[in-house]
Formats: C-alpha cells, structure tokens, sequence
C-alpha cells in the first residue's frame, strides 16, 4: 500500500514508525483479518514502473528461459498477468495477449 504521504516518508535509512503504523492501519480499515498482524520487519524497495507506464510481461526472446512479470499495477493485475507468464512458462500457447507487454518493445531499433 502507498500514498504520496508515505512515499514522501521513505529516506534512505528507512520509514519512521508512524508511518509503519499509518500503512498498517489502512490495511487494517481494508482488510478487517489483519487486525491481530504485527509488523515483524520493514524493508523498502523501490516500485517497479516501467517508462511507458505498461506492464512487463512474458518471456525474452533472447533469452527463452527468462520471463519478466514486473508492474506498477501488480495488485490489480497480479493474477490474470500471473496466469499468462506462468501458463507462457509452462510452454502453453495463449495467442498473443501478452505481445504488448514484452520487454523487446524497449528495444533500440538499428
């Protein structure tokens, strides 16, 4: 979960609690079950976005055994977009729905 409060509350060295607790209680007022959760440990990261704003789906043409399932949108896209590369993965043939989101399409044409 993020908002640009929180996002602005990151610094190098980490998230103050009150932001920690801030996140927790918005999961909390989403999802009643994380009510008894505690915060074991706190890492960031930085969000995957990729410059065209799209998902990166699928395998890599250069490299077939290497497939991408990267995207800002992963908690709304996570299980249709799992589906694909995972299907992909296992060498099913689901057409071409994942084409626009290849990672050839950031290629340099020359």
């Amino acid at each position: 979960m993020h908002t640009p409060d929180v996002d602005g509350a990151v610094r190098e060295d980490g998230v103050d609690r009150s932001t920690v607790d801030a996140v927790v209680a918005a999961g909390r007022a989403l999802y009643p079950g994380l009510r008894a959760a505690a915060v074991e440990s706190v890492r960031v990261g930085e969000r995957p976005i990729p410059d065209d704003g799209l998902p990166v789906l699928g395998r890599v043409a250069a490299l077939p055994n290497f497939h991408f399932a990267v995207s800002h949108s992963g908690a709304t896209l996570c299980l249709h977009a799992g589906d694909l590369v995972a299907a992909e993965a296992l060498g099913e043939d689901r057409g071409d729905a994942l084409a626009p989101y290849r990672f050839e399409r950031f290629a340099t044409v020359r």
